[in-house]
């Protein structure tokens, strides 16, 4: 695999990747919030406001970003009360982010392959595709799994543990970036990714 760090060779890449992290993060969130009005039986007179996308960032995933081009967001508040089959809806609100990666993923490739072949575009679909493989197949909070499988064994979550995920993956992916270690634990995220963003550019 290729470090995502790697790449940003260029201020217009580096750019690219900022805002490709912030709209991986954010497209999350927005995912979640839509996911609510498909989930919910009952409608309330009072609506939620849409939340600004850049609200979900999390700066603690920045570094895994950076690395690896992957990492986990801020979620939506989960609305327990409007759940008619609470541990399942919750399941589904959580998958619904890295779906929401996926699928935004899908629509930048179109405007990759029919108008702009830039290499900004790539990064973009690239770190949607890593984000949402990531998102969907580790089993751990904070990523969307993790916190979905999490729900539906518990009625909530213990951040030291989340927190202890967080620093003890942020910080093995550091210590593997250093040692150039391409086949680490993880790199079955970016090995499958680079599968689907082949498919999607091509």
């Amino acid at each position: 695999m290729d470090w995502i760090i790697n790449q940003l060779t260029t201020l217009d890449i580096w750019v690219g990747w900022v805002v490709s992290y912030c709209i991986a993060s954010g497209v999350q969130g927005l995912a979640q919030f839509f996911s609510i009005i498909i989930l919910t039986v009952q409608r309330d007179d009072k609506k939620d406001p849409v939340p600004h996308p850049f609200e979900f960032v999390d700066l603690l995933s920045a570094p895994l970003f950076l690395f690896a081009g992957w990492g986990w967001a801020k979620p939506y508040r989960l609305p327990l009360e409007r759940f008619k089959k609470k541990r399942l809806y919750s399941f589904l609100f959580y998958i619904a982010g890295p779906i929401g990666n996926l699928a935004l993923a899908g629509i930048i490739s179109t405007l990759y392959t029919t108008l702009l072949p830039s290499s900004v575009f790539k990064l973009a679909i690239t770190i949607n595709v890593y984000t949402g493989v990531a998102n969907l197949l580790i089993p751990l909070p904070p990523f969307n799994l993790g916190r979905g499988l999490w729900m539906i064994k518990f009625d909530k979550f213990n951040k030291g543990f989340e927190w202890f995920v967080m620093s003890s993956i942020t910080l093995y992916m550091m210590w593997a970036f250093l040692e150039k270690d391409s086949h680490f634990v993880f790199s079955f995220v970016n090995k499958l990714g680079d599968v689907i963003v082949r498919f999607l550019t091509t």
